[in-house]
């Protein structure tokens, strides 16, 4: 990151300096052979696993100069490679504005409009053929996933971000939240037996069941039931009547300790993107299911409550 900090950011300010043909810290615009065809590549590689890590992480640096960048960047290292080789029939910008259009264009899924938008950045519209050949190219080989549609997927659900924020601003007042898991944990969620037919999954959820745990004999969690995995195995024909509940639990929520603080457990939530948590007794049997609202609810409260406190602190003192 020192090296090249670029990577870390959006990469605007170097995109501007590659495409205008400036020298930029250590990339070798413009110029040709293996080590300039390494260093470009390797520059370009760096900035698209950064950009990758950024979105799957849930948040996002960006995604249009980053991508544009390095695709800029691969496009010059094919343009060292061709120079060293043979004369390359284009200048050196020309590659970068072709490598941006495939890059975007098979991230986007957009080769048309990629197309004509680096045209109107090269303010040269006889880019718009190789450039569209490129995208199109591009676009069939990588695939359908959108870089876009895949920043949705990877997003955690935005209710453990706001649950998160109010943990941060307590963390920030200096109070530390005094609940633990096992507090908060609703024991009207009943589980269900491993052996239970997913009918009766089927109409616990219909009377408004979030998710449905589902326990062995012993009443230790094996998993969890969500209306998506029963919706998923009512669409591929899955007799519910004689499918028992376990073959449908998955470990789609985690598995805290009745005594484990709602900073661990919203951590582990989070790590799930799992909107529910299974609490268990110091026995590893199954106590109660804690919902993300709850949480949210109770983080406020303590929020209101600290606020209302440090208020009656001061009273006296404006007295």
């Amino acid at each position: 990151m020192y090296a090249a900090p670029f990577v870390a950011g959006s990469g605007r300010g170097v995109l501007a300096a590659v495409l205008s043909g400036e020298p930029v810290s250590w990339i070798p615009v413009g110029e040709a052979g293996l080590w300039a065809f390494t260093v470009l590549a390797t520059a370009g590689l760096l900035k698209i696993a950064a950009t990758s890590l950024s979105i799957g992480s849930g948040g996002s640096g960006g995604v249009f100069a980053p991508g544009l960048l390095g695709g800029a960047l691969l496009g010059l290292s094919f343009y060292a490679l061709i120079q060293e080789v043979a004369q390359a029939p284009l200048p050196a910008a020309a590659y970068a504005y072709l490598g941006m259009s495939a890059f975007f264009a098979a991230a986007a899924k957009v080769p048309l409009a990629t197309s004509i938008m680096v045209a109107e950045m090269g303010n040269n519209y006889l880019l718009i053929p190789p450039s569209l050949l490129a995208s199109i190219v591009a676009r069939e080989v990588s695939g359908n996933t959108s870089i876009y549609s895949s920043q949705l997927l990877h997003r955690p659900p935005r209710e453990i971000v706001d649950a998160e924020a109010l943990l941060a601003i307590l963390r920030e007042k200096g109070v530390e939240p005094p609940i633990t898991a096992g507090q908060l944990a609703d024991g009207g969620i009943k589980p269900v037996r491993h052996d239970t037919p997913a009918e009766s999954v089927l109409k616990l959820m219909e009377k408004g069941a979030p998710v449905v745990p589902v326990v062995d004999g012993d009443g230790r969690p094996i998993g969890v039931i969500t209306p998506d995995s029963l919706e998923e195995a009512i669409e591929e024909g899955v007799d519910l009547s004689t499918t028992p509940a376990h073959t449908l639990a998955y470990m789609e929520a985690p598995v805290v300790g009745e005594d484990e603080g709602v900073d661990d457990m919203l951590e582990k939530m989070l790590t799930y993107e799992s909107e529910a948590a299974i609490v268990v007794d110091r026995d590893g049997r199954y106590k109660g299911t804690v919902l993300i609202e709850e949480v949210i609810a109770a983080l406020a409260y303590i929020l209101q409550e600290a606020g209302s406190g440090s208020r009656r602190r001061r009273t006296p003192e404006r007295a």
